[in-house]
């Protein structure tokens, strides 16, 4: 792909009346991955908010010389929609009453948005102060069940991580478990 290379994006924030493709720019680590019918995650609005949006076309030379916000991430490894699947969407916008990307989200499997969570739970009949015991002296397990309890037993792994700051918290969850 070109130096300058942008893309079409159908935006998931757009209302009806604001629905049209929205010109990005690629940075120099996406160039080779981007592709049509790939998901994105793009600054939209005044705000520059974070979406989703799904990539219509590429092209090799931004379209307008005005200042073009840049594409942030690109989610699928492969396509998800086919150039077929993209016209499709395109014609149900121009036919019903939709969003480009509604009929895109329309066309995609339900589990495309779901992810796995990994979450720590208290062992069964273990209470703060056995869990403590348990823990020793060991500053990083105190921290992971300070946490725990926290959330109300129940902990996902990323906010574990953001209690530990840098630091890795798998020795402490191993020693743990």
């Amino acid at each position: 792909m070109p130096e300058r290379g942008s893309v079409r994006v159908a935006v998931a924030a757009a209302t009806y009346w604001l629905d049209r493709p929205y010109e990005y720019l690629l940075p120099d680590k996406l160039r080779e991955s981007a592709a049509p019918g790939k998901r994105v995650v793009v600054p939209f609005g005044n705000g520059n908010r974070r979406c989703e949006g799904i990539i219509l076309s590429l092209q090799d030379e931004p379209s307008t010389d005005r200042q073009l916000k840049y594409v942030d991430s690109i989610l699928d490894a492969e396509s998800v929609l086919s150039a077929g699947m993209l016209s499709l969407a395109l014609w149900m916008h121009s036919r019903f009453f939709c969003t480009v990307y509604e009929a895109v989200r329309a066309m995609l499997p339900a589990g495309l948005w779901y992810a796995l969570e990994a979450v720590y739970t208290l062992a069964e009949g273990m209470d703060r102060e056995a869990a403590y015991a348990a823990a020793g002296k060991s500053a990083q397990e105190q921290l992971v069940l300070d946490a725990v309890f926290a959330h109300g037993g129940c902990c996902p792994l990323d906010d574990l991580r953001g209690a530990f700051g840098n630091a890795d918290p798998s020795r402490a969850l191993a020693s743990l478990t």
